[in-house]
């Protein structure tokens, strides 16, 4: 067999070895569109559903745990039992504080138990509410958001997330109110709109709150009872996704309620899209299929032409190779180092993300873990709490620097920075490893301590934060810094983060109230 006969043979094998993997590449991309694009397009609109439902419900579930911590603040319960001007701009300042939590200047009012409005943290008309659902709704002690309605004060279309404030018997004496408006849920709607696809999100009387734009058929605040009507029969009123005639044209229609607040996700895909996008990939695949067998056969070419060369020298290796011997010189003038370049430059990624993971784990400024990584650690705790034979008790604190903010004015924000780091170097010394330490924010501390023996250890290790943070100095020379303690105690005051996080906050706030510099159990509220 002469060299042209190889190479003519060589090329043929590697183009047919080529071409026939790229056209059954094709006639596959076809037909797997064709059977399962629509299967994609239902697996998307139930996804961007579940999105919206779990955006909705960490919504209702901020402004619901704001206005749990409001309800619950003694001083909110005592102003409505008695309007004393002692309490009133306390109140206020605590209502008002609320907006630093949602970073928006809505308004957050309290309410007595006959609807009328006490304090408002705007400058408009106070309002008697006792006709309206959401009133009616809290007097009844539960929490609620109302449907789409306008403002008594401002005449605007808002909802409003309304929590009751109960007494010290368990009666309903008032309640406290959050409005927002509907651009809030407008403006992220927008982020899940996408080509010919529209996003529609109603509340509870199938009136639209949001829906994204450039689909005219929708407005805001269009009653869509009809159309739910039709959707609910076809889904056999449950949620999921249904093709449907809607409005004359063929469409994907994926419905689901949003269990917190009653409020439905409409997801409408015309099925036109699937179409479009079935014809469009069949067409890019036979283009670059068939690019991409220009470059095949002329790799082959080129190819074949190479290995003939060589040929003979490859043949005496595997001779030599099959008799036992090797010529290890000449096998490494066919080895290449991409794959050592490959490791290097994969040690390099592997260790500039672990920098990354430990950056977003860490407080830049004191070294201490940040709330995310706190609440991670408590989150495990408690897990293995539920499975654990002897557990003993896990405390959570939450450590207030007294009028930090003050000193930090006053001394500046560099000298600020030094008592922060000080008084966090303290807190790693004071428990070692016993301990996850965590900063929340600018003056805000928490230690989670577990496997605690008892009440009295608990208050031993509070006490002994108290008495670190007085004998805290920057030299020679004490800082006088003093600082307010709240615990919480798992089981006795809540088995789950947020209810740990709450009961400690309380704690803290009744510390502040009574002096600060000391502690408090979130046990010793109730005594």
């Amino acid at each position: 067999m002469n060299r042209k006969s190889i190479k003519t043979k060589l090329f043929l094998l590697l183009a047919l070895m080529g071409a026939i993997p790229f056209i059954a590449a094709i006639i596959f991309i076809g037909w797997r569109n064709v059977l399962h694009l629509e299967q994609h397009a239902r697996v998307d609109a139930w996804t961007r559903n579940i999105t919206i439902n779990e955006h909705l419900t960490q919504m209702a579930e901020k402004n619901f745990f704001v206005l749990r911590t409001l309800a619950g603040a003694p001083i909110i319960r005592r102003y409505l039992e008695n309007h004393n001007p002692e309490d009133e701009a306390m109140t206020l300042q605590l209502l008002t504080n609320t907006n630093n939590v949602f970073q928006d200047n809505n308004t957050t009012a309290l309410t007595d138990a006959q609807g009328m409005q006490l304090l408002r943290t705007d400058s408009l008309p106070k309002v008697n509410i006792s006709k309206r659902k959401h009133f009616q709704e809290a007097m009844g002690g539960r929490d609620y958001i109302s449907d789409v309605m306008s403002s008594l004060s401002t005449g605007e279309f808002v909802l409003i997330a309304v929590s009751p404030v109960f007494d010290e018997q368990h009666k309903v004496i008032g309640l406290v109110q959050r409005n927002f408006y509907l651009n809030q849920v407008q403006k992220f709607i927008q982020t899940q709109s996408s080509d010919h696809v529209s996003v529609i999100i109603t509340d509870r009387a199938n009136n639209i709150i949001a829906h994204t734009k450039g689909n005219e058929t929708y407005t805001k605040g269009m009653d869509l009872s009809e159309e739910y009507r039709h959707i609910s029969e076809a889904l056999d009123w449950g949620d999921g996704v249904t093709r449907m005639d809607l409005n004359g044209q063929d469409c994907l229609v994926t419905l689901s309620r949003d269990k917190f607040t009653g409020w439905g996700i409409l997801t409408i895909t015309p099925y036109s899209t699937i179409w479009y996008t079935v014809h469009d990939a069949i067409i890019r695949g036979a283009i670059l299929g068939f690019v991409i067998m220009l470059f095949v056969n002329l790799a082959a070419h080129l190819l074949a032409t190479r290995l003939t060369r060589p040929l003979e020298e490859i043949n005496e290796i595997i001779s030599n190779l099959a008799s036992g011997r090797s010529d290890i010189d000449l096998l490494h003038t066919y080895k290449d180092s991409e794959l050592g370049d490959i490791s290097t430059a994969l040690n390099e990624m592997r260790n500039i993300h672990e920098g990354l993971m430990k950056e977003a784990q860490v407080d830049k400024l004191t070294g201490l873990f940040n709330q995310y990584s706190v609440e991670e650690f408590c989150r495990h705790k408690l897990r293995e709490y539920e499975d654990a034979p002897s557990p003993g008790l896990i405390a959570i604190m939450l450590v207030d620097l007294d009028h930090f903010k003050k000193a930090n004015r006053e001394e500046g924000r560099l000298y600020g920075d030094k008592v922060l780091k000080e008084f966090a170097d303290k807190l790693k010394n004071l428990f070692q490893d016993s301990a996850c330490i965590g900063r929340l924010e600018a003056d805000e501390f928490v230690v989670v301590l577990d496997k605690q023996k008892d009440k009295e250890t608990i208050r031993a290790k509070a006490q002994l934060i108290n008495e670190t943070a007085r004998n805290i100095s920057l030299g020679e020379e004490k800082v006088g810094l003093t600082v307010s303690i709240g615990v919480a105690i798992a089981p006795h005051n809540g088995k789950t983060y947020n209810h740990l996080f709450h009961a400690a906050d309380l704690a803290l706030y009744e510390v502040k109230e009574q002096g600060r510099d000391s502690y408090k159990l979130a046990d010793d509220l109730d005594a």
